[in-house]
């Protein structure tokens, strides 16, 4: 892959926007290796790599971002299906973070790592699920942590592809930030997913989610006492979210128009993920409408808007709120089996109750890329 990008607010400011120009290089690589005592199923490997070269010097050139790599290894043992997967990530983009603001880069880095077992008989089937997920984040440390969640999930196949399902969940998040609490959380939800009909696919769901945050103490945070804030310890007692979920992800291709499809994303969830800075509890929903429309063969058009609202609903927060809002298109074509090229516009806007913490910022992607 090699192109260019230019930005008109790499540095994301409200009051000092500055533009850009980058150069981007960058390999993808995929593979696989047999694996003979795992019933001729394979280990698969996906990594892919980036440089960005800053041509105005309002941004520092970086190495590795984005960048991705993925593990999968499947089996098969006593009529159980399982699936046991890793994948890592590394962004700098300040853009694709909710707590972004007034910087030209935002790292993090996450590892995901999964086991999901899978029994099926006859309609039924039966889905047990573990996952460990580690944030990191070097530049704002009070947003790393880690997340582990267990799911039971049962399903009923009405047809092959086509499901009702029943999720039950566990949750623990421990954060690395002191003034940040451990949670302990509960969920269940209600859904359908699969062909729903024969023009529309995909998954929707309802459910409930109880999360309880363990008191904590933190020490020498005080202001008073006789030696001052030492041993003036700050003690912040439980609390607890509890509220709806619902998640929706369908695609809809009308039997008349094959060439475009419409795609709806809708999320609703309270939650204790670290979405904001100085946050214990935010309240987060949004949706996502995008086309994919065949113009030729070859050329494709994907025109797309969302938005996403996230507000701090905790005790102790900073009371934050604030509303992300895109549009932008992508434009494809493919020229023969190997080269293809992409133009990927998008303006995104932020609009925060912080005070400088809004912004607005327009991004042009031209590429081409080559597949040996």
């Amino acid at each position: 892959m090699a192109g260019f990008e230019f930005d008109d607010n790499v540095n994301t400011s409200q009051t000092n926007p500055k533009p850009d120009v980058k150069l981007l290089v960058g390999p993808t690589v995929s593979g696989g290796v047999f694996l003979p005592f795992a019933g001729g199923e394979q280990f698969t490997l996906a990594v892919s790599l980036a440089y960005q070269r800053s041509l105005m010097g309002n941004s520092a050139d970086s190495f590795g971002a984005p960048l991705s790599a993925s593990l999968i290894l499947p089996l098969y043992v006593n009529h159980w299906a399982i699936v046991a997967s890793d994948t890592f990530s590394f962004t700098d983009d300040p853009l694709e973070k909710t707590f972004a603001f007034n910087r030209t880069k935002a790292v993090e880095y996450d590892n995901s790592a999964s086991v999901t077992a899978t029994r099926q008989l006859g309609s039924f089937a039966l889905t047990l699920g573990l996952s460990r997920t580690d944030k990191i984040t070097p530049d704002d440390p009070t947003l790393a942590e880690e997340d582990y969640l267990l799911s039971v999930t049962p399903a009923f196949f009405f047809r092959e592809n086509y499901s009702v399902f029943w999720q039950s969940t566990v949750g623990l998040v421990y954060p690395q930030d002191p003034t940040r609490t451990d949670t302990q959380g509960v969920g269940t939800s209600l859904g359908l997913s699969g062909q729903i009909t024969p023009a529309l696919s995909g998954t929707l769901s309802l459910g409930y989610q109880h999360s309880h945050l363990l008191p904590y103490t933190l020490p020498g945070s005080g202001t008073n006492g006789v030696f001052g804030g030492i041993f003036n310890k700050k003690h912040i007692s439980a609390d607890n979210v509890d509220g709806p979920t619902a998640n929706m992800g369908l695609n809809y291709t009308h039997p008349l128009r094959p060439n475009t499809t419409h795609s709806i994303q809708f999320f609703y969830s309270p939650g204790v993920t670290a979405l904001l800075q100085n946050s214990n509890i935010q309240e987060t929903y949004g949706v996502s409408y995008s086309i994919a429309h065949r113009l030729s063969p070859q050329l494709t058009l994907a025109p797309n808007v969302f938005w996403t609202h996230t507000a701090d609903v905790g005790k102790a927060g900073s009371g934050e709120v604030d509303d992300i809002v895109g549009v932008g298109f992508g434009l494809s074509r493919q020229f023969n089996k190997k080269l293809s090229a992409s133009l990927i516009y998008r303006f995104q806007s932020r609009s925060s109750n912080l005070t400088g913490a809004s912004y607005d910022d327009n991004d042009v992607n031209v590429s081409m890329n080559y597949t040996f």
